[in-house]
């Protein structure tokens, strides 16, 4: 490891999301519990601040207007930092002053400047009459995808994905779905255009082709839209009838207090084209009266698996980890370099078993899918999962590449914070990591 930079954000490290400029690698994002850390030299130094600082506060016809978390980081066609969001609103005609969490899009003002102000773009404002003591939400888990591709008919188009929004004209709720272009938003009803459950992960391919996945009992099911997001088809990427996708482990082999593991799918794309898909799946269901949900997951490994006829079919899964016993691992991130080389992060609790305890582990695929290096430990002090449960977050973006550099941020412990860390972490860090030390390591 070349460095591990601690932000000194405390809980920043709750569904953390981290990537870095397209554009420029020197530029890098992480945001985190409000926090947004900006950089210009490669984490070298960085800039923190809190998005309730520096994003606007009264526009729209909004009394209040704030970040409001489930973070997701995109960047517009021209390198522009975009960051979608759950969005607390609040009109004058609320007189029980109950804020309604909708959604909202950030987009810097400036290019390449880390001390940009933010624009916010509402998606979806609150409707008329709506009773906010009944419903406060309306918007929930988003997902982004930005097409950013010159040959494609959809360029510029940035599509969101959103969990239980209210659509009033039916007085229900149901999975949306979100055109943006030429600022004009359009929202639709999921379930009217080929799927039904929120994504767990979204991305655009060449030629403008959407890809969303979500795992759904013993299936997981990827979608794809090649005419813009007007209809999507259904595919199978794996099937595991043994395992079922339950997302719940124990923190220890020997507790009855569960921890909810983030499966994914995360998705991703090489510069030739080859579709990605990585997942955390159990080997197999352990029923358990003395635990609490009644039976966990046992073993959780992470795969990845390709297509190379846009998502129609897959190849068998490879498996990342390659510890030896029934050590946990999820929480799957993915990036891919320019080279088309694949590095990829997880969480991890191959050691110390029967404490409640993980870290955090990587590895690099060099032949594009078909096999994977040894893992490599970049966390520098376990961490503590006393709480498990959501524990660290539904979700976390860990990974990113540059020229020479992998960074991976993480959960960590910082012993000189004065924030408590004996239940769980109490900091996020940035593990800054030479490209030539995954060279070195070697193959499983």
């Amino acid at each position: 490891i070349l460095s591990i930079k601690r932000l000194n954000c405390a809980r920043c490290y709750w569904e953390s999301v981290f990537k870095i400029n397209p554009l420029n690698d020197s530029f890098g994002y992480f945001v985190g519990q409000g926090f947004l850390v900006r950089t210009n030299n490669g984490w070298k130094t960085f800039d923190s601040g809190h998005i309730f600082d520096i994003s606007p506060n009264s526009t729209m016809n909004y009394t209040s207007v704030y970040y409001a978390g489930d973070p997701k980081i995109s960047f517009a066609p021209d390198g522009r930092f975009l960051l979608l969001s759950l969005i607390a609103l609040m009109k004058n005609y609320n007189e029980d002053n109950q804020h309604v969490y909708s959604g909202g899009i950030y987009s810097e003002n400036e290019l390449l400047n880390i001390n940009s102000k933010l624009n916010l773009t509402i998606l979806k404002d609150i409707p008329e009459n709506l009773n906010t003591t009944a419903r406060s939400l309306i918007f929930d888990y988003p997902k982004i995808a930005v097409d950013t591709y010159l040959n494609s008919p959809y360029f510029k188009t940035t599509y969101v994905f959103a969990n239980g929004v209210y659509f009033p004209e039916i007085n229900q709720e149901g999975t949306g779905f979100y055109k943006i272009r030429n600022d004009t938003i359009t929202e639709i009803r999921a379930n009217t255009i080929g799927f039904t459950q929120p994504p767990r992960s979204s991305i655009i391919g060449y030629g403008g082709i959407i890809y969303i996945a979500n795992p759904w009992y013993s299936y997981l099911y990827l979608y794809r839209s090649t005419d813009g997001g007007n209809s999507f088809s259904e595919h199978i990427i794996h099937q595991d009838n043994t395992a079922n996708y339950n997302n719940i482990a124990r923190t220890s082999n020997t507790s009855n207090v569960g921890w909810f593991i983030y499966q994914g799918p995360e998705l991703a794309i090489d510069s030739l084209g080859r579709l990605y898909a990585m997942w955390a799946l159990p080997e197999n269901i352990i029923e358990d009266e003395n635990f609490e949900y009644g039976g966990y997951g046992n073993n959780f490994n992470v795969y990845l698996a390709y297509s190379d006829d846009t998502g129609i079919t897959w190849s068998q899964p490879v498996k990342i980890n390659d510890d030896i016993g029934n050590g946990d691992q999820g929480f799957p991130s993915i990036a891919i370099d320019e080279n088309n080389n694949i590095y990829v992060a997880f969480l991890d609790h191959r050691n110390n078993q029967e404490l409640p305890v993980y870290d955090v582990y990587a590895a690099v695929s060099y032949d594009r899918g078909n096999s994977f290096s040894r893992n490599i430990q970049v966390n520098d002090i376990t961490l503590p999962n006393l709480l498990g449960h959501r524990n660290p977050g539904d979700y976390l973006d860990m990974i990113a590449v540059s020229k020479d550099k992998v960074f991976i941020s993480h959960p960590c412990i910082n012993l000189t914070s004065g924030n408590t860390y004996e239940l769980a972490a109490n900091d996020a860090c940035i593990a800054i990591i030479n490209k030539s030390t995954f060279a070195i390591l070697p193959p499983q």
